[in-house]
């Protein structure tokens, strides 16, 4: 792993904001920043940063950047690591991507601060910026990082509430998740092809599908390959996709299952790749489940003319590495205050993050198909 990197000098940093107006560089010259060898330097003198970038156009200030500064220099933190500067933001395409996922290497290791709150969205629609890929890639990161996760925030109801339980969530699920959140317009990716660094065991079948299929019919190839090895996947009901146009894939006649369960075969030319599940019997609301079929990576590659042996099985969700949790902190900035305060942690949410059990899933739904209509 790369070992030396360029990181703010915050004890040279006056002042908490970052950015001043009157500038239109990337990142103003005035900001001290030095070059840092981590194997050098005590922990404690370093932090990563994973934030949601907020930098207004017009001033070129960042709230989410200057929440990070003044916290870590409020815990004596030195060297503040970031993408902005960290970095060579010259570079372009595959070459900066390539430097992207080197950089998301350092949340496994180092103390993490994360920043994601934005004014722009409220409370009830946080949650989509949360499930942002890049975003997500970064988080599922922090699972098995021995150190510690600080949120900063500044709108209430955002990260200030439940902000562990948010992460354990993306660490209990898929990238499938997120993919079909693209799909459907309700979370924001800037190129979707960056999915094959997101998902790096499947980079070059990514690649070849982006290329080869259109815009929808890629994300839903991607959300299925990401789900081949599992079986099924508990969605939530703004995941429908059943309205959205697609060129090679297609929904099947409805067949009805067990109470108020309707499910559609999910064709990829022709070829059975998967099934839409939906029950609205359920007390908590209607409630959504793919089901992917053991074939189905076979199927996509056939496709897309991939020949070959090709290893296939999902791979969003991950065991923490040795059983390390980093610790959970909370931090919130009152405006009125002016201060960054410590959040009571949840007293619900114990010290130790265990996986939870899968969604209950037939052994088999296939069968259970075919049993309702021969033909499927």
């Amino acid at each position: 792993m790369q070992d030396e990197f360029t990181a703010l000098d915050l004890y040279r940093i006056n002042g908490d904001l970052v950015w001043t107006a009157g500038t239109r560089q990337p990142f103003p010259v005035s900001i001290p920043t030095c070059r840092v060898l981590l194997s050098r330097t005590p922990q404690t003198e370093l932090a990563v940063l994973s934030w949601r970038w907020d930098i207004d156009p017009d001033t070129l200030i960042s709230n989410n950047i200057a929440l990070a500064v003044r916290h870590c220099k409020q815990r004596g933190v030195r060297y503040l690591l970031l993408d902005q500067v960290s970095l060579d933001n010259s570079l372009t395409g595959s070459e900066l991507l390539t430097n992207v996922v080197e950089f998301a290497k350092l949340y496994r290791s180092l103390p993490v601060v994360a920043a994601y709150d934005d004014p722009h969205f409220t409370p009830n629609s946080w949650h989509y910026l949360i499930r942002r890929p890049w975003i997500v890639h970064e988080v599922k990161a922090w699972l098995g990082n021995p150190t510690s996760v600080d949120y900063v925030g500044y709108v209430a109801g955002q990260g200030q509430s439940n902000f562990r339980r948010l992460v354990e969530n993306l660490w209990d699920t898929d990238y499938a998740h997120s993919i079909l959140y693209v799909l459907t317009g309700q979370a924001g990716m800037t190129d979707i092809a960056d999915f094959r660094f997101i998902m790096p065991e499947y980079a070059e079948l990514i690649q070849q599908a982006s290329q080869e299929l259109s815009r929808n019919d890629y994300l839903l190839t991607v959300a299925i390959l990401d789900q081949s090895g599992d079986g099924g996947l508990r969605l939530n009901s703004d995941h429908d996709i059943r309205d959205i146009k697609f060129d090679r894939y297609r929904f099947g006649g409805e067949i009805h299952g067990v109470a108020r369960e309707i499910i559609q075969p999910i064709l990829l030319d022709g070829k059975k790749v998967a099934a839409w599940s939906t029950d609205d019997g359920s007390n908590f609301g209607v409630r959504v489940k793919m089901y992917v079929e053991p074939d189905s990576g076979d199927t996509i590659l056939k496709a897309l003319g991939v020949t070959g042996e090709y290893r296939l099985g999902g791979g969003g969700r991950r065991s923490p590495s040795g059983g390390a949790v980093p610790q959970f902190r909370v931090y919130f900035s009152d405006p009125k205050k002016g201060t960054l305060a410590a959040v009571p942690p949840d007293e619900t949410t114990g010290d130790q993050w265990k996986p939870r059990a899968p969604w209950l899933l037939p052994k088999n739904p296939r069968t259970r198909l075919r049993d309702a209509d021969g033909a499927f």
